[in-house]
């Protein structure tokens, strides 16, 4: 699909179905009637990060960083966490980060 908003519909049909009528025995395939539209929106532009996140934590103390992107088709972003330490948390929508490390985090990160 093109980026853009399209619209989609669809139908179930089974297919080779035995019907009973009666005496009449046939075989045919069966279709609903369509769905309303389903209207969905396809991006392929990826978004920007343009932050520098703060590289040091200590320790106890309460750590905070703000993420922030942009994405060119000016659509709202959900921030999400794939790797990070135990603990450690991110606001899906507005991307603040925040951790406090435990003693057992104590060391150099990649």
């Amino acid at each position: 699909m093109t980026d853009g908003t399209h619209a989609i519909t669809a139908a179930q049909t089974l297919q080779n179905q035995t019907v009973s009528v009666g005496n009449l025995n046939t075989t045919t395939s069966l279709t609903g009637p369509p769905t309303s539209p389903l209207s969905i929106t396809v991006e392929t532009s990826q978004p920007q990060f343009n932050f520098t996140p703060v590289a040091t934590a200590v320790e106890g103390v309460a750590y905070t960083c703000q993420a922030s992107a942009t994405d060119a088709s000016s659509s709202a972003l959900t921030y999400q966490l794939y790797q990070s330490p135990t603990g450690m948390t991110i606001n899906a929508g507005t991307g603040l980060i925040s951790w406090t490390p435990a003693a057992s985090q104590v060391g150099r990160r990649t």
